[in-house]
């Protein structure tokens, strides 16, 4: 089979002044050992050198397309601009800072054309610093790495969403042309805030399953420009997360036994946690302590590794809470807790 009678592959990257990650990124996708592909980027009005940096790839390869716009929309408009010009016949949404192994695309592919039920399928990632040095990996939940069957249901992927968060990649999603077109439609920031892609996978569960391949196909880009750096860093009210689970919650709620109420409870306290850690590296130690003041509550839930950790942490918080730190000391405190 000739490329042009393979499956088309229609790659989206919204850029906005891009020029020190996007190269990267776009060799990467360029060294697809898939051949049928073809890589719009959504620019939003970058300031910096991002359109030429565009136009020397466009000069190589006909693949590599770009749409300019002269009014900057914001991030997540940019985004959903993608969703609207979604052609072909599969599409994903790429970050321009991340990096894919060059089989991603070929995998994922094949993975929907064997399981036409599947409506999307996303992957594993490794997670690189601003160096593009490896410093860890994306949570992979254990029900999906050792699990027999590839494929998910909207029950299924909800109840591990209330065990571990959000823990599909974005950046490593393929989804069918005509669900994204015809039933996503956009990623409802509005409504869902930080977790609005999240909000999409859910949506496409209603009608469709979801694949998952346990391999880590991409790399993940963790920096101090990311978007989740920042919201990781200042957080300090209750997860977007929260929105989402809550108008989900009376779908399931019959089905839920008493093991799926003490996940989503253990989530809303890991998040409590998170938030005073996030106070004390703010300075604010008294809301700190006001936050993780139920933490005792924790010791009933813990029943992992996993969950003893975060238990560890909420009594360090709760103990640091009484400490005035030092900007250094709460400097190693992010470093701790976001590489954790």
């Amino acid at each position: 089979m000739n490329s042009s009678q393979m499956p088309k592959v229609c790659i989206y990257i919204p850029t906005y002044n891009s020029t020190n990650t996007l190269s990267f990124t776009l060799d990467s996708l360029l060294a697809q050992t898939y051949e049928n592909i073809e890589i719009t980027i959504m620019d939003n009005a970058s300031t910096d050198g991002t359109i030429e940096l565009i136009r020397t790839y466009m000069e190589k390869n006909p693949k590599v397309k770009l749409v300019e716009h002269e009014v900057n929309i914001g991030s997540e408009g940019n985004v959903n601009r993608c969703i609207r010009a979604i052609e072909g016949d599969y599409a994903a949404v790429f970050h321009s800072d991340d990096v894919y192994a060059p089989t991603i695309v070929e995998k994922q592919v094949a993975f929907l054309e064997k399981f036409a039920q599947a409506g999307g399928v996303f992957t594993g990632s490794w997670i690189i610093d601003e160096n593009g040095e490896k410093i860890g990996q994306r949570l992979e939940p254990k029900e999906l790495t050792s699990a027999e069957q590839p494929l998910y249901s909207l029950e299924d992927m909800f109840g591990l969403i209330l065990k571990y968060g959000n823990f599909i990649t974005c950046p490593s999603v393929m989804i069918r042309s005509d669900i994204y077109r015809d039933e996503i439609q956009c990623f409802d920031y509005e409504r869902y805030r930080s977790t609005s892609d999240l909000g999409a996978w859910l949506k496409l569960l209603q009608n469709h399953s979801i694949g998952y391949i346990p391999e880590k196909l991409m790399f993940y880009r963790s920096s101090a420009n990311s978007f989740s750096y920042h919201y990781k860093r200042g957080r300090t009210e209750k997860h977007d997360l929260f929105i989402l689970l809550e108008e989900y919650m009376n779908v399931f709620k019959e089905k839920w036994d008493q093991e799926n109420f003490g996940d989503y409870e253990f989530l809303l306290k890991k998040d409590e946690v998170n938030r005073a850690i996030s106070f004390l590296i703010n300075g604010d130690r008294k809301n700190a302590r006001t936050t993780i003041r139920p933490y005792l509550r924790l010791l009933r839930l813990v029943n992992t590794k996993n969950r003893a950790k975060i238990y560890v942490m909420a009594t360090s918080a709760k103990l640091l809470s009484y400490i005035p730190l030092s900007p250094f000391a709460r400097r190693k405190l992010f470093e701790y807790r976001y590489k954790n």
